[in-house]
């Protein structure tokens, strides 16, 4: 809808003044955590990227003073291209990637292709950008694990939670992406995040202030599937929330012509007990209630990432391009029996439409500095965009789409939707 503007980046130590930055803006209104690296360890499990049997370097660091929720450990790991990858001779980006339901594992999104997590990861590299995957201890939206047998009970608040991904994403910016920009002042950072992970990213957006001295981290993000709890109440609440049109006539980046589509923000039951685990309310869509009660609406709708205002989220990102990839259809959606028969591989879930309540806030008054929300048809599973076919870029594959759209390239050498400067 906007101007574009290519950028490009460099990498690692971070002697650089933060003068070179620029004048510091800000995302939302609450404090950030505090993380400290313990130290180097073998990157654990799998999933973590290697090129050519080279792994991504792994380091061990918690995650402290982050206002109602309790410290939480998180591995990560990142590589440079610069001397790996022929041609590389500078970095052209960071990119961040966070993955889905409680970010445990750096890999295994199930995105609708094999190693999904993998290709995106692969293709960023031999672009020439630097690869950071991340794995938390246990899920970072639970403000507590276990939560205390209280009576009253205790309840989590994921909004709270998210200062742990908003603090890590922070760590980035000073310590992998700030000592690039000295070297190349075209860098820019870009965020990319399927499902829970795109939620991840946009309560960084919308609460999370930088440090003094610093800058906004997103030059771009990439919002996959989601972002998956923009409104936990709407999500939760029974009787069940009304339908939702996702990108209707006239959006604001929605593309033109495009076919809008209708579908509920309940929670499926999966996603229910997701979210029943991180805020420990087992009524989110519980079926054997008719009501939810007002105090548990409340509480869900005071954490999502909309909420009610109480803490002043910022839905304007003039420095940052944004893209979301959506489900429309599904290539094996069993079009009839879903409500009376759901089956969780055969029918859409609530994806698209809490996506929809997070990208409806954009318009022409405070729109990002680029933004498409592409519909994705054809998905293998109810959040597999890889597999499907994005009809506004021609029908290219999600994945060929995100992949383009993140770093550039392809058959007809499109520029990456970076804007930096800031």
């Amino acid at each position: 809808m906007s101007q574009r503007l290519l950028c490009s980046l460099g990498f690692f130590c971070l002697a650089l003044s933060m003068a070179t930055i620029g004048a510091q803006a800000q995302y939302g209104s609450l404090p950030l955590g505090t993380l400290a690296v313990s130290g180097s360890t073998p990157c654990p499990g799998s999933g973590w990227y290697n090129y050519q049997g080279t792994y991504v370097a792994c380091y061990v660091a918690a995650i402290t003073n982050c206002a109602g929720a309790s410290p939480l450990g998180v591995t990560f790991g990142y590589l440079d291209p610069v001397g790996y990858v022929k041609g590389v001779l500078v970095e052209k980006g960071v990119i961040v990637l966070h993955t889905g339901q409680g970010g445990t594992s750096p890999a295994g999104d199930d995105v609708g292709v094999p190693d999904g997590d993998f290709s995106f990861a692969n293709y960023y590299f031999l672009q020439g950008y630097v690869v950071v995957q991340l794995a938390w201890d246990s899920d970072w939206e639970a403000t507590q694990d276990p939560f205390p047998l209280t009576n009253p009970p205790t309840y989590g608040n994921v909004q709270q939670a998210a200062c742990r991904p908003a603090t890590f994403f922070n760590y980035v910016f000073n310590n992998i992406y700030v000592p690039i920009l000295g070297t190349n002042s075209s860098a820019g950072m870009c965020g990319h995040g399927f499902s829970a992970g795109s939620a991840a990213l946009a309560y960084s957006m919308a609460y999370y202030k930088p440090a003094p001295n610093t800058q906004w981290w997103w030059d771009n993000v990439e919002m996959l599937a989601g972002p998956a709890v923009s409104d936990m109440n709407q999500g939760c609440e029974k009787p069940v929330a009304e339908p939702i049109a996702v990108c209707p006539p006239g959006q604001w980046g929605c593309p033109a012509g495009n076919n809008s589509w209708q579908g509920g923000p309940t929670f499926v039951p999966t996603a229910a007990g997701w979210v029943g685990k991180w805020t420990n309310d087992n009524t989110c869509a519980n079926p054997s209630l008719n009501q939810t009660s007002l105090a548990s609406d409340q509480r869900w709708l005071q954490q999502s990432i909309v909420d009610d205002g109480t803490n002043n989220p910022v839905f304007t990102y003039p420095h940052t391009a944004m893209a979301g990839w959506l489900c429309r259809t599904l290539g094996n959606q069993q079009q009839q029996s879903c409500i009376t028969n759901y089956h969780w591989n055969t029918c859409p879930n609530e994806s698209s439409q809490q996506g929809q309540i997070f990208f409806q806030n954009f318009t022409q008054s405070n729109s990002p500095a680029s933004f498409n929300l592409y519909p994705v048809d054809n998905c293998n599973g109810p959040e597999g965009v890889l597999a499907g076919t994005v009809a506004a870029l021609q029908g290219v594959t999600g994945l060929q789409g995100v992949e383009y759209d993140m770093a550039g390239g392809g058959p007809h050498n499109q520029s990456p939707q970076f804007v930096h400067p800031h």
